[in-house]
Formats: structure tokens, sequence, C-alpha cells
């Protein structure tokens, strides 16, 4: 059963890098993210956690950096 005391919310991938209308990478997954609304649909997702006993968790944003 899931509980706000054992519950977390993990969002990969979100970053400028694809999601900004000038990123480097937009265009490897703008069909795909248009398709199914993927900026809207986590941002209403975030809106409505806040109306939950889960809205007390911590947000962290990792970044990594891949060096080749």
């Amino acid at each position: 059963m899931m509980t706000p005391k054992n519950t977390a919310l993990i969002l990969i991938g979100f970053q400028n890098d694809y999601f900004a209308q000038d990123g480097i990478l937009s265009g490897v997954i703008e069909e795909s993210a248009k398709a199914t609304n993927t900026v809207e649909n986590t941002v209403k997702l975030l809106q409505n956690l806040v109306k939950t006993p889960y809205s007390d968790r911590p947000l962290a944003m990792l970044c990594f950096t891949l060096l080749i």
C-alpha cells in the first residue's frame, strides 16, 4: 500500500536540452512529447500532488554529466 512515508515520485529526463524550444536535443523527442503532452501532463500531475498527503515529500532534481 502506498503511504506518504514510503512513496517517492521520480521524474527523469526533464532537461532543457530536450524540452526547451531551442534545446539541442529537442528534435529527438519533439513528436513524441507533443503527442503525449509530456510537459503539460507533468505540470498537471505536480499541481494535483499538492492537494494530497504526498505534498510534503522532498523533491529533488538530479543532473548528470556524461563524460566520453
